[in-house]
């Protein structure tokens, strides 16, 4: 037992000296875990750290059109990039004109709800929450919903979506192809509608 304390102490002295001689190395950015690849999306909320730069550092919302205000850059955009790229960009930015060799740190504050509705013949109809740490694809999004009823015409599935100009496109995802593996899912967006109409009979 004693030998094991001897040893715990002298990690601890040897991380104290190292922390010592090295008090100006900045720290490391890791986007590990979950969430590393989220997309992110307008109503985020996002807390940009830069290292020694305490203007430039805060929590940033992002506007309607992607976009967040940062300081000395005015609008970035940063929708639909993950956090590395976000960092990238700011970096890149400030390198420009500001900044010798800036070190920035991005993460996601807060997440904007993402919903998708699925509608028709399902067991459970209703608005559903994406998980925030990955995208939800058209099967999955049925599951939630309890997945197919008896009288579900399964290849008329539809899939109803905001285009970039406001209106509506209606998709159809072949979904028969995708249960028998010939097809590969479809990547749902926030928003979007999934319609399974009633089987003639």
């Amino acid at each position: 037992m004693k030998k094991i304390l001897e040893v715990v102490f002298f990690l601890l002295v040897a991380l104290s000296l190292n922390q010592i001689a090295y008090p100006d190395e900045k720290p490391v950015s890791s986007q590990s875990g979950p969430g590393g690849s989220y997309k992110i999306s307008a109503g985020d909320t996002l807390s940009i750290q830069v290292y020694e730069e305490q203007d430039l550092s805060g929590e940033f919302e992002v506007k309607e059109d992607g976009t967040i205000t940062y300081p000395l850059l005015g609008a970035v955009k940063v929708a639909r990039l993950n956090k590395s790229d976000v960092e990238n960009e700011i970096t890149r930015l400030l390198a420009q004109d500001y900044i010798v060799n800036p070190y920035v740190h991005v993460s996601v504050k807060t997440y904007h709800q993402r919903n998708v509705l699925v509608l028709g013949c399902v067991q459970k109809p209703g608005s559903y929450p994406f998980p925030q740490d990955k995208d939800v694809t058209l099967l999955e999004a049925i599951s939630l919903a309890g997945g197919f009823t008896g009288y579900a015409s399964i290849g008329g599935t539809r899939i109803v979506r905001a285009g970039a100009d406001g209106k509506k496109i209606s998709m159809d995802p072949k979904i028969d192809n995708i249960i028998n593996g010939r097809q590969k899912d479809v990547t749902l967006k926030p928003d979007d509608l999934v319609y399974i109409p009633e089987r003639l009979f």
